[in-house]
């Protein structure tokens, strides 16, 4: 039997400050991501464009969709072929605090050390991009664990992500270097889970409005995703009633990540300290 490969979008978008100093009413860091088949984007589109906005050019999202707006819209949704893997943060643990603070500290310290002997121009990897990249990295594997799950495993998968505070000058690096992680990371759960089959990360894209039409819908319509995924978190929401992504249940699936996040950046500093300290002695 012939075995095509399918091809996947996969869109990611977050919804809070991936820091611990910001807004002491901002307690809870999203990211949402969604998949759905390429062959199946224009009848999605076309199906949803009036109810969501897409064709429109302000965007909806947030406060904008009032809950009877919202309830309507993820009834609609769940009637289509997608999947919605979102995981949130409590940027108020004190464990995960704790331990992101002492993984900090320790990139500076090394990046004093190197600069000082080697490399003037390496940068600080500050607080937010330590968060959103993992988070980023939660929502993709999320995704492709649910592919794992079909029988026939051939894929190429188009990423999307939003055009977050990525320093402009670290763009290109940021993207390919996260697509070469995040296929790592896939070409490992394939082989943990005894899987047959390829799945290809394609590099990695920012979502940015006016590129061209579908770009611009993309972007939209996972605004509208994450702003109703997290619309029962948004401390500064005037949002009352149900919650309504209960009308996605069957195409959502939310996690609280905030152990998972310690867990990973409290092994990946013990290693970053080891490695460290063993280099220090060589010098």
């Amino acid at each position: 039997m012939l075995i095509t490969t399918k091809n996947i979008i996969l869109l990611f978008d977050e919804s809070g400050t991936p820091d611990f100093t910001s807004d002491p009413n901002d307690r809870y860091f999203f990211g949402v991501s969604l998949t759905y088949d390429e062959s199946y984007e224009v009848e999605l589109f076309s199906g949803i464009d009036s109810l969501v906005k897409l064709s429109v050019k302000k965007s909806l999202k947030n406060n904008n969709i009032s809950n009877e707006k919202a309830i309507t819209i993820c009834r609609e949704l769940s009637k289509y072929n997608i999947n919605i893997e979102a995981c949130y943060i409590d940027l108020k643990n004190v464990k995960l605090i704790s331990i992101i603070k002492n993984y900090y500290d320790l990139n500076e310290t090394v990046r004093t050390d190197v600069r000082l002997r080697k490399d003037p121009e390496i940068r600080e990897r500050k607080v937010p991009q330590i968060i959103h990249s993992q988070i980023l990295s939660f929502c993709f594997m999320e995704c492709i664990f649910k592919l794992l799950k079909s029988d026939n495993i051939l894929y190429n998968v188009y990423p999307f992500i939003d055009d977050w505070s990525i320093p402009r000058k670290s763009i290109e690096l940021y993207l390919s270097d996260r697509t070469e992680s995040i296929q790592e990371l896939v070409n490992e759960a394939i082989v943990n889970l005894n899987k047959v089959g390829f799945i290809t990360i394609n590099r990695i894209k920012l979502l940015k409005k006016n590129v061209d039409e579908i770009t611009t819908k993309r972007k939209k319509f996972i605004d509208v995703v994450t702003s109703l995924v997290t619309r029962n978190h948004r401390t500064n929401s005037d949002v009352t009633g149900k919650d309504p992504t209960m009308y996605l249940l069957n195409n959502l699936h939310l996690k609280d990540s905030t152990n998972e996040l310690s867990n990973i950046i409290n092994k990946l500093y013990i290693k970053f300290k080891k490695v460290y300290e063993e280099r220090k002695l060589q010098i």
